[in-house]
């Protein structure tokens, strides 16, 4: 075999905005971080959004980033009449109308990266977040955030606060440094010396989790067990035990434990009996009044007691099956999900989320990906092989290979355990495997699968390939193009014939390699590949992006660095029917024109309903239309096609633009309703300004600093609870 060394040219880029579209997204809902109960439903917060159940289960609603919440990682919940508030991770209060479905979101102050506790008051919601406590005004043009408070008493400055509670005259607040409280009327609590804090000879209320008030007393759960506060200490009233959750009931305070549930009555506390449930780790637990007691096991599913007739599982739809993807495919009507640490699952033809019975994974040994072609699903994994799924009709049949019942070469030190870190399938219905960390001495790194009746063929160092390291590969007519682990690119020329290597070559391109051109790779650690309709294959890198001509080598280096700082470390691609190509990065997603090497729009969690930042695989519809998009927190659907009326500066009516600060007389005017909210973002997702009483800005963030020039993104939230989004240039010029 021959072999020859290439390497890449660079090319730097400029960075355009994100713009708005229909999204559908599906977020796991099995870790529950709090629960609510009222006499017709339960509710949970949970790091994919909220949800509601009715019924023991017999009607379920989940919302998340989709329906309008500012995140779908949430640490707690707080009822509102008909509504509740919610807050987790970013930092942006929601409030969600269970009514009419409508959510309005209030972003809290920056330097606020998650909310983690909250309590309403009258008129008030008192916010626990990560820096201190916050006074949120619930009525004032539909919510304003009027103090944050981030020196309690003796406690270190901007200490994180894990729950609230009022009691009497006083808001209390746990935190990991002990246990403060003020007065709730006091107008100058941001006085350090106006919060008590409370002594802590053992330690114990450093590891306060919750609060509750019960029995007309403070109560509080911590990982040394229970206290109650008497005049002006806390007393331990249950100890041996962590306790992870709390609920106040009418008459009955309920702990969830690191060993099972148990509840006290005035003076006494009882164990609620359960076999297979007394070493669970309860992290969350409520009472419907007079009914059936919820809890949420160490984040892996929700249960629940009847009182009368002992425990049972309750089986919420989660969406999906696992919490994050790492692999798509979209085919034959189905989304089929390669889960991290889940094993293997499907959104089936009638909606419903389904797991492929026999496949397993786990957070070391995960499946790498998915790949569909013509009724077969193919998921390649680390130590499980190949789970090939065969679609006949309904009905699905599961296949697996691996060392021992094919040409695989299992890694060093086992007889069968398999890693195999991609599958391409050709015409003709064979297809590649990339046989990764084999045993020497052979040193396996392919193996091609042809069509039935014919024997396997093998690839490994004596052909000429140098690495069994690798990351994935694309087939691209007779070329097999190869992603290694620190290795570079590779690629195969096996002229059309897998079995005949007499003919094949063998080039590799790094980052360091300049025989033909003068700059190289982003990085000779690939992270992905996809080839798009003008037939160009594009390279992903953790620090760059490359694009190939597969014929000529007249390599560019596309660098997504100006888009978002971090977003030069590619996860995905895919490329939709218009040519657009669409990219997943470690920071959000990102679309580059048909023809262009410059990205002009981009989407992040937080500010779009993306569910999370880490965009693991992405997947083209078969219809076209749109584009599934596997995330750390879920999977979402986005509408390529669908056009947001207010997808530009022009539709917001923002004047002028670009903005040019010469002077404090240089100001922005947006056309919009007097009311609406207007949220500015740098396109990194770093809120800049949040205007709320005015429609002008004046180019300045929120401590009152004058912007730099570039590119920012509007976010407009109207008093109906939708949205619009637009973007807004400004040159700085003083």
């Amino acid at each position: 075999m021959k072999k020859n060394t290439l390497a890449l040219v660079a090319f730097s880029m400029t960075v355009s905005s994100a713009v708005a579209a229909d999204w559908t997204v599906f977020t796991n809902v099995t870790h529950v971080r709090r629960l609510y109960a009222d006499s017709s439903n339960v509710y949970a917060v949970t790091s994919g959004g909220f949800f509601r159940l009715s019924d023991r289960g017999h009607s379920f609603r989940n919302y998340n980033s989709g329906d309008g919440l500012g995140s779908n990682d949430l640490r707690d919940l707080a009822r509102d009449g008909d509504a509740f508030w919610t807050g987790g991770a970013g930092g942006v209060l929601t409030r969600l109308s269970m009514t009419t479905d409508v959510a309005q979101t209030f972003p809290l102050a920056l330097g606020v990266g998650s909310i983690e506790a909250l309590e309403r008051g009258k008129d008030t919601l008192w916010v626990g977040t990560d820096i201190g406590v916050g006074l949120f005004l619930a009525g004032v043009s539909g919510g304003v955030l009027k103090d944050m408070y981030t020196r309690l008493g003796t406690l270190p400055a901007e200490s994180a606060v894990n729950d609230l509670a009022l009691f009497n005259n006083d808001i209390f607040a746990a935190t990991p440094f002990g246990v403060v409280s003020a007065e709730r009327d006091d107008p100058a609590l941001h006085i350090a010396s106006q919060w008590t804090t409370y002594a802590d000879p053992t330690g114990a209320l450093a590891r306060a989790r919750q609060l509750a008030v019960a029995f007309d007393s403070l109560w509080v759960a911590s990982d040394d067990g229970l206290f109650v506060l008497v005049d002006t200490e806390f007393v331990e009233r249950f100890s041996g035990r962590m306790i992870r959750s709390m609920y106040a009931g009418v008459d009955t305070l309920w702990l969830g434990t690191d060993s099972g549930a148990y509840y006290r009555t005035a003076d006494t506390v009882f164990r609620l009996a359960a076999l297979n449930l007394n070493d669970a780790q309860m992290d969350a637990i409520a009472r419907v009044p007079g009914g059936d007691l919820w809890v949420g096991i160490d984040g892996a599913q929700l249960v629940y007691h009847g009182l009368d007739s002992g425990w049972f599982r309750q089986e919420v739809q989660s969406q999906p099956v696992g919490v994050a993807v790492a692999g798509l495919s979209a085919a034959d009507g189905r989304v089929w999900c390669a889960h991290l640490g889940e094993g293997a699952g499907y959104l089936d033809t009638d909606g419903l989320w389904r797991r492929v019975p026999g496949t397993s994974a786990s957070r070391f040994e995960p499946l790498y990906s998915v790949k569909a072609a013509a009724g077969r699903i193919f998921y390649p994994g680390w130590g499980q092989g190949i789970y090939l799924v065969s679609l006949i009709g309904n009905s699905l049949s599961l296949t697996q290979y691996d060392a021992s019942n094919s040409l695989l070469e299992p890694v060093t030190g086992s007889p069968t355990y398999t890693v195999v870190a991609g599958i391409e399938v050709d015409a003709a219905g064979g297809f590649w495997a990339a046989n990764r960390k084999t045993r020497a001495p052979t040193l396996r790194s392919l193996v091609y699968f042809p069509p039935s009746g014919t024997p396997q063929v093998t690839f490994d160092a004596t052909d000429g390939i140098p690495d069994n390291d690798m990351t994935g590969i694309l087939l691209v007519g007779d070329r097999l193009w190869i992603g290694y682990n620190g290795g570079g690119l590779g690629v195969l020329d096996f002229a059309g014939t897998p079995g005949l290597k007499s003919d094949d070559q063998f080039y590799t391109f790094t980052s360091t390699s300049n025989q033909f051109l003068s700059q190289p790779l982003p990085s000779d650690f690939i992270t992905t590949l996809d080839l798009d309709r003008g037939g160009f294959i594009w390279v992903g890198t953790p620090g760059g992006l490359a694009r190939i001509d597969p014929e000529f080598f007249p390599f560019m280096v596309v660098d997504l660095a100006a888009v978002q700082p971090a977003s030069s470390e590619i996860l995905s691609l895919v490329a939709d029917a218009g040519n657009q190509l669409w990219v997943g990065t470690g920071h959000g997603l990102a679309r580059i024109p048909n023809g262009e090497l410059i990205a002009d729009s981009f989407w992040f969690a937080g500010a779009t309903p993306l569910p999370d930042n880490r965009v693991w695989d992405l997947a083209l519809d078969p219809s076209a239309a749109s584009i599934w998009i596997g995330t750390g927190n879920g999977l979402a659907n986005l509408a390529v096609l669908a056009r947001d009326p207010a997808n530009d500066s022009a539709a917001l009516g923002v004047f002028p633009s670009p903005l040019h600060l010469r002077s404090d007389a240089d100001f922005a005017t947006f056309q919009v309703p007097f009311g609406a909210r207007i949220d500015i973002f740098t396109v990194a997702g770093d809120r800049v300004r949040t205007l709320v009483t005015s429609n002008t800005w004046d180019g300045r963030n929120e401590a009152g600093q004058v912007v730099a020039t570039g590119l920012y993104l509007i976010r407009v939230t109207y008093a109906d609870g939708s949205t619009a989004s637009g973007r807004l240039g400004v040159v700085r010029e003083r």
